[in-house]
């Protein structure tokens, strides 16, 4: 049986590869006395120190980069296995999980939302349609899709929420296994770097690549762990409504 996430598990392992090739190089990168050569050795130059340490703080990015579009694929995903059955007419928008429905409804909050014309019955498919197609054209525009999954920066909180918002878990807190500081400490750094509070050398001085490491293991151990837990959702086709 093909997964339901393979394009989730294709991305996340490529991230995976990336930062594994990325900490391998910042390994040689800050020893002690570290060159660059090329043109068959015609070409050396030292690494300064103040390089390593951008090229350490670089590597916060490739973490927080696999974290948001991790999350963003599993939500496409999620979206594309719910709508299948729904466009197949194997259920009806009264079989969504309530969560899920209520994502439907909240999408067409406004009477702007939905133009004259658009609307035709029955209403629940119709709905669906619109809310579908609406998730599609988002492709386009990742920007509005990320959005619409995170009202803010993505972390072990905010993937929580999303999950719960789909269904995937009722828990009011996150789970043990589907978070970690790791990614909180992350998002932190990763906005300390975009919102200028400190330049990558300066930030990059107070990492060590041990601890990177570390935290690379846990980030993508806990990514894992999510994408898992959404694969078994849409295995269990959790997305509709249980039986009391």
């Amino acid at each position: 049986m093909v997964s339901p996430v393979v394009l989730s598990r294709d991305l996340l392992q490529t991230r995976a590869r990336e930062t594994v090739s990325y900490l391998r190089f910042l390994r040689v990168a800050t020893l002690p006395q570290a060159m660059v050569s090329a043109k068959a050795g015609q070409v050396i130059r030292n690494l300064p120190r103040e390089l390593t340490h951008t090229l350490k703080a670089n590597l916060l990015l490739l973490l927080y980069s696999a974290m948001e579009a991790t999350m963003i694929k599993l939500m496409d995903e999620v979206h594309a296995a719910w709508s299948g059955a729904m466009l197949a007419q194997e259920h009806g928008i009264d079989d969504l999980h309530p969560e899920l429905f209520l994502n439907v409804l909240r999408h067409f909050k406004s009477s702007g939302d939905v133009k004259s014309g658009e609307m035709c019955p029955p209403l629940g498919p119709c709905l669906v349609s619109l809310y579908l197609d609406d998730w599609a054209a988002q492709q386009k525009q990742p920007a509005n899709k990320r959005r619409n999954v995170f009202s803010g920066n993505v972390d072990s909180r905010a993937i929580h929420e999303a999950l719960r918002r789909f269904g995937v878990v009722d828990s009011p807190q996150p789970l043990p296994h589907l978070t970690h500081t790791a990614l909180g400490s992350t998002k932190g750094r990763r906005n300390v770097l975009a919102h200028g509070e400190q330049s990558f050398e300066e930030l990059g001085a107070s990492l060590s690549v041990d601890a990177l490491q570390e935290d690379a293991r846990h980030v993508f151990r806990t990514l894992w762990a999510v994408v898992l837990e959404v694969e078994t959702y849409l295995l269990e086709a959790r997305y509709l409504r249980q039986a009391a």
